[in-house]
């Protein structure tokens, strides 16, 4: 079994795999008495029409065995409850094959926006349970899902 510490978000750990959209950077667009805005966190390509979903992860340990992805769309996760951990892997520019495989914790409230392509497990809860917003390209789950089996089980060190 190999094993990967999950990593905080930042956007020099999250390099690569995609956009960390929780965080705040530069001056905001809008700040005043009610609300202060940031705008272009990031910026994400969806040509067509978006379908958004609830993931529950409910996972006993920080195993995994098999990775996804979705090479049409890029995808998001919102953190809605409860922290969650999350395997994640670049494709190999020529095969897709999985590479640079590496582990992150999301806080609730935190999101992540994975690059089209990018190599993931589902949301695995901290603690016993957590609800994750996800956002793709409509038909994601019927037409741009592609699984694969790790060739050694990972375990997320969490700390």
């Amino acid at each position: 079994m190999k094993e990967f510490k999950a990593y905080d978000l930042s956007a020099k750990t999250f390099e690569g795999y995609g956009y960390v959209i929780s965080q705040q950077s530069g001056e905001p667009l809008a700040d005043n008495e009610a609300f202060t805005y940031w705008d272009k966190i990031a910026e994400l390509e969806i040509e067509t029409p978006i379908s958004t979903g609830i993931v529950e992860g409910h996972q006993e340990d920080f195993t995994v065995n098999v990775v996804e992805r979705h090479v049409e769309t890029p995808e998001i996760l919102v953190a809605l409850s409860g922290d969650f951990v999350a395997l994640l892997g670049k494709p190999d520019n020529s095969t897709g094959e999985v590479k640079e495989l590496k582990a992150f914790y999301v806080k609730q409230g935190e999101a992540i926006a994975l690059s089209k392509g990018t190599w993931h497990s589902p949301p695995i809860a901290v603690e016993e349970r957590c609800k994750a917003l996800v956002i793709f390209k409509s038909g994601t789950p019927d037409n741009d899902l592609e699984e694969v089996e790790l060739e050694e089980e990972a375990e997320i060190k969490v700390e």
